[in-house]
């Protein structure tokens, strides 16, 4: 699928008068701004990865930045945490009383969420510079080869670690040809892991060669490996049953989680942050200001959403399911929330922000960290 650039897209907008104005109503839109609840001032960095709420904290890291723990409800600042030669933003995590992190010297290190006290920090051969995963008391965790900031060789890969989460003591590891990976996801007793590889045979104008690795999470031998030609994988959503991702060239596909065997593969419409899931449906939003909910065992369409307020106002990385309900953060401010099961507008208020990357919610706060490291919170359960 090949797409035009965005400014040159727009130019063609513009001229043909449709990218002026939205030409669809919605009555569930405010006028006014939203108001926050609190608002916390972490630094003069924009975020790039999304806050955390967790254990009523909220867990923030601006790029180029230092972590900060705030209170959810007050937005008071609790601890902070800074490291001399620099943390990994997309490297932050939570899991049961810990916080999770890399650091630019390629060390890995767990911290109390509560106080920020360090429980330990372990030495890695490459960086981290994905959110590990902790699951069932060990910690899932990859090193990167090549990507932001690392200047590595694309034919060397990282490696895939299972550490215990009291000692950070490597329980096994597994090396890969993947140079970059994705975060791991477990679902049940297998662990799936995304990144790309090195094939010099492969010459696509969009894409490259990517694959999806299937681990027993308990010991890392490998189930299966899916190999594909649709460039970095974005963002896999698994079941018991079914795996969906998407990668650069924005086609979903769907695989049988049992044998890696692809089931279906579509073109999602037009480019996409990312996608998510609960139980047998995926959502994703896409460029063309389009919110989808597909089944993922066909990828058959269920509902589709448009938003409104213009062009390009789409979603900021991928929709995020509490109980009944989805939440997103659109590129022009607008706070949405559906009915997860109808896909009808339950509640848009324009937020004035402007950020570059998407929400965190638990379904009754939604926390925005925007482009000039200020954190906003906003209390949305009595407008569900």
């Amino acid at each position: 699928m090949k797409k035009l650039p965005m400014k040159r897209l727009q130019t063609i907008l513009l001229i043909t008068g449709f990218y002026a104005a939205s030409v669809f109503a919605n009555s569930h839109i405010a006028k006014e701004i939203f108001q926050p609840v609190w608002i916390f001032k972490q630094s003069s960095l924009p975020f790039h990865t999304a806050p955390i709420i967790y254990n009523n904290q909220v867990f923030a890291l601006p790029k180029n930045g230092n972590i900060v723990s705030v209170a959810l409800d007050s937005g008071k600042k609790l601890w902070s945490k800074s490291y001399k030669k620099g943390i990994w933003e997309r490297s932050l995590s939570t899991g049961k009383d810990n916080i999770y992190y890399g650091t630019r010297d390629k060390q890995l290190c767990a911290l109390k969420a509560r106080t920020g006290r360090k429980v330990w920090c372990i030495k890695l051969p490459k960086n981290i510079q994905r959110a590990p995963l902790e699951h069932n008391n060990q910690l899932y965790v990859v090193t990167a080869e090549l990507g932001p900031g690392l200047n590595g060789d694309k034919t060397k890969g990282g490696s895939i670690y299972a550490l215990e989460i009291e000692s950070g003591k490597v329980v096994w590891h597994r090396e890969t040809n993947n140079y970059a990976m994705q975060s791991p996801v477990v679902q049940g007793d297998t662990l799936y892991v995304a990144g790309s590889y090195d094939d010099p045979s492969v010459d696509i104008d969009e894409g490259g060669p990517a694959s999806i690795i299937a681990l027993e999470a308990n010991n890392g031998n490998k189930k299966w490996q899916f190999f594909s030609e649709d460039g970095f994988i974005k963002a896999i959503y698994t079941t018991d049953d079914f795996l969906a991702f998407v990668g650069y060239q924005d086609f979903i596909s769907g695989l049988n989680t049992q044998t890696g065997e692809l089931l279906w593969r579509r073109d999602s419409g037009n480019w996409v942050p990312a996608v998510s899931g609960y139980k047998d449906t995926i959502y994703y939003g896409s460029a063309n200001t389009k919110v989808h909910a597909w089944n993922i065992s066909d990828g058959e369409t269920l509902w589709e959403f448009s938003i409104k307020n213009g062009s390009f106002n789409y979603t900021l990385d991928a929709p995020i399911r509490v109980g009944e309900y989805l939440f997103f953060l659109t590129q022009r401010g607008g706070l949405i929330v559906l009915n997860a099961q109808t896909g009808r507008a339950m509640v848009h208020r324009q937020t004035g922000l402007k950020a570059h990357i998407g929400l965190a919610t638990d379904g009754k706060w939604v926390i925005v960290g925007d482009s000039t490291g200020v954190i906003y919170a906003y209390n949305v359960d009595k407008l569900l």
